[in-house]
């Protein structure tokens, strides 16, 4: 991997090995766990390493940064911004609180109602092409995000079913 300042490849258990032998998600960590990078130099190290961040993302489908200092809504709208990513405003159907800046609740349900794999804003003609998931306060159990690469299902789809896929293509 390019050497990158405050961005290392880690891995977790809950990470799947794809046919072609990636990871997925990435999981990106800080290089040293003892010592955490301010919030400052991980915005900057996003900035200076967007090419890079927007390339693996592309190639994986899911990058997870894990162990930085984001502590706020206001920490993560300044990862948010250092992306430097077009804002897609949300016009789902979900209640949905802005919270500061580009950062809204992902989801205002009861606890015990689960979230189903889905598709974001998927009945608009335009969808976001990013998501990215911040937790500033964790339920007390379960709240996992599951994040599912579309081609997983709709290649097999398109192989077993090519008719209906085609149907739900041309919107019917």
């Amino acid at each position: 991997m390019e050497e990158l300042p405050l961005l290392e490849k880690g891995r977790i258990a809950q990470q799947q090995i794809l046919e072609d032998g990636t990871l997925f998600p990435m999981v990106l960590l800080p290089p040293s766990p003892a010592e955490s990078p301010s919030i400052g130099s991980f915005v900057d190290s996003i900035k200076n390493n967007r090419e890079w961040i927007d390339n693996q993302l592309k190639q994986v489908g899911a990058l997870l940064f894990r162990g930085f200092p984001l502590r706020s809504a206001s920490d993560f709208n300044a990862v948010v911004e250092a992306f430097g990513w077009e804002e897609h405003p949300y016009l789902g159907l979900a209640s949905r609180t802005r919270v500061e800046g580009r950062v809204y609740t992902a989801n205002e349900a009861r606890l015990d109602q689960p979230i189903k794999f889905h598709h974001e804003m998927a009945m608009y003609d335009s969808f976001p092409t990013r998501l990215i998931f911040f937790c500033e306060v964790a339920p007390p159990e379960g709240g996992q995000t599951s994040v599912v690469l579309s081609t997983k299902i709709t290649e097999p789809m398109e192989q077993k079913f090519p008719q209906l896929v085609k149907k739900l293509e041309e919107g019917a």
